[in-house]
């Protein structure tokens, strides 16, 4: 299931914070996760609960106005930001902030629409993209193994597995399967252009008789073939989502992806 773009509204009007609530409420891809009224709660809510995008209004009374409440958050907490005002005197100055976009009040829905959408598109490609480009020549660097002591020796690695397809039982070589999957005590053996196939041993046990250069685990319930990889995309909340070349997708947890590439 795709994570919802953690959404918060900021105007110190009540009436404009809940038109841009309802408009926002209207798309199933967006979660409100909060307003605020002024620019002290703005700071606040973002240091707390960094938000994915931000409608931010510019002039707000009384205290700091849009302008001056980002100066104030932590650049690695900065959310993308759709300004919106009533005044277009700001509209310079808002740019050299680098905004997703500048609604200017009186503004329609289509106007709003438009500006949401360019904001997902930062969202899901650009803006993430080109903050984490290294992630694929980590990958690469992956191929030479992992430190040393977690290998296995030679004579431990498993080069075939035996499992059991209905009333028969045949050899699987492990270099064919794409991906691993736990299932309770089980796991399901993914190979291209195949049924899966159930194999009666916990993941745990088989990732040690895997060659770790050539599986990682990048979930605690996935083990994905190295050699299956098309790319690897920075999601929501410093989370990943693993492509395959079968077009697969598959879920990297944070803690996997810091334990694979960024101890290194």
């Amino acid at each position: 299931m795709q994570e919802k773009i953690r959404t918060l509204i900021v105007d110190d009007e009540p009436k404009e914070r809940r038109r841009v609530r309802r408009l926002l409420e209207e798309d199933p891809e967006i979660e409100v996760i909060g307003e605020c009224a002024s620019g002290r709660e703005t700071v606040e809510a973002i240091q707390a609960h960094h938000p994915d995008l931000v409608f931010l209004d510019v002039e707000m009374r009384p205290g700091i106005n849009g302008f001056e409440a980002l100066a104030l958050v932590d650049e690695t907490k900065m959310p993308l930001v759709i300004f919106v005002t009533g005044y277009d005197e700001y509209a310079l100055r808002a740019f050299d902030l680098h905004p997703i976009d500048y609604l200017l009040k009186p503004y329609d829905e289509a106007r709003f629409q438009a500006a949401l959408a360019q904001a997902k598109r930062s969202l899901r490609t650009e803006q993430l993209a080109a903050r984490y480009a290294h992630i694929i020549s980590l990958l690469e660097e992956f191929k030479g193994g992992p430190p040393a002591g977690h290998e296995p020796s030679r004579e431990e690695r498993t080069e075939f597995l035996l499992v059991k397809e209905h009333d028969r039982e045949r050899l699987l070589k492990v270099s064919s399967i794409d991906w691993i999957k736990a299932e309770d005590k089980y796991v399901s053996l993914h190979v291209s252009g195949e049924p899966r196939v159930v194999h009666h041993e916990a993941i745990s046990s088989l990732a040690k008789r895997l060659d770790p250069k050539q599986f990682l685990r990048i979930h605690r319930s996935y083990l994905v073939n190295i050699n299956s990889i098309r790319e690897i995309i920075p999601w929501f909340h410093r989370k990943y989502k693993v492509l395959l070349h079968d077009g697969t997708e598959l879920s990297m947890s944070r803690s996997r992806h810091k334990r694979l590439f960024e101890s290194r």
